[in-house]
């Protein structure tokens, strides 16, 4: 059996991506342009069809060190994050979500497949 490569298994072991997400999008997705007005991810009508409607636990709940609901022997951020990652790979707005992350500059959870330091990163390169 032969290892696998970084877009067959984009994650390493402790469940962050390997190489940066911004990394990956530029060299295997060609995404629309960003749009160009601040209003611009206002409408967010595409997000009823999201994979994460009624999920947000999954996606913005990281910061816990102590019990929680999902983990009653402590959260786990880093496996909340893989999993939460694994639901926007399948999710049919998932560019949609990405701009919009990156656009509103959200600053917490996952969007778009993307955890807070991965969107960070995406804007410095293209700003």
């Amino acid at each position: 059996m032969q290892p696998k490569t970084r877009l067959q298994d984009p994650y390493n072991f402790d469940g962050l991506l390997s190489t940066p997400l911004w990394k990956v999008i530029k060299t295997s997705v060609t995404l629309p342009p960003l749009p160009s007005t601040d209003d611009s991810y206002s409408d967010l009508t595409w997000a009823d069809f999201a994979n994460c409607v009624g999920e947000t636990d999954l996606f913005f709940e990281h910061r816990c060190s102590t019990r929680c609901n999902r983990h009653p022997l402590g959260c786990d951020r880093l496996e909340c994050v893989r999993k939460a990652k694994e639901v926007c790979m399948e999710c049919p707005v998932l560019e949609h979500c990405r701009i919009w992350a990156i656009e509103a500059h959200l600053q917490h959870g996952v969007a778009g497949a993307m955890s807070e330091r991965e969107r960070l990163e995406f804007r410095r390169q293209y700003e």
